[in-house]
């Protein structure tokens, strides 16, 4: 499993594919990812609650990016959690000054960051799980929200856990 998984990503680094887009409503890539992962999450005695049940906002992204993002996303916080904790999934529709935008935060109660790994996070071949990352899941999760037009915004301190947020933009021509 872990050499097949390290093939298809190696077959990502340095061409991601461009997105296919389609007016989306981003709740049902997270749903599917979601459904997907829970057995996981329940045998590693993760915790998750979610809020993404607001009103519907269609945005233009690619689908399966989108959900290869979540999975990658919720796959990092449960292994900063390998005691167990909690994972909270919220998205929400937001305005700013720059424009409108979906957001898509997942906060895990896990082990956290200190300075170096979130200096060197994106970078491709980076990990700080020395024996079992590849260091390329983040890498390519960012690549791709770019390519649909949006940025991943990290937070973390050691022992206070990870917030990351997949911000996409809303209506953009």
């Amino acid at each position: 499993d872990r050499m097949e998984g390290l093939t298809q990503q190696l077959t990502h680094v340095g061409k991601i594919e461009k997105p296919v887009l389609a007016a989306l409503d981003p709740r049902k890539p997270l749903q599917e990812t979601l459904n997907l992962m829970e057995p996981k999450l329940k045998k590693g005695k993760v915790h998750v609650s979610t809020n993404f049940w607001g009103p519907q906002v269609l945005i233009e992204a690619d689908q399966n990016q989108l959900a290869q993002v979540f999975f990658n996303l919720m796959k990092n916080a449960m292994e900063a959690m390998s005691q167990g904790g909690t994972l909270e999934i919220r998205s929400e529709f937001v305005k700013r000054d720059e424009g409108q935008f979906y957001e898509v935060t997942f906060k895990d109660s896990g082990i956290g960051m200190d300075e170096e790994t979130l200096t060197r996070l994106f970078e491709p071949f980076y990990t700080a799980r020395k024996e079992k990352g590849m260091g390329l899941g983040l890498s390519i999760s960012r690549q791709l929200v770019e390519a649909q037009g949006g940025k991943i915004q990290v937070q973390s301190a050691l022992g206070q856990g990870t917030t990351m947020s997949v911000v996409l933009p809303v209506g953009r021509s």
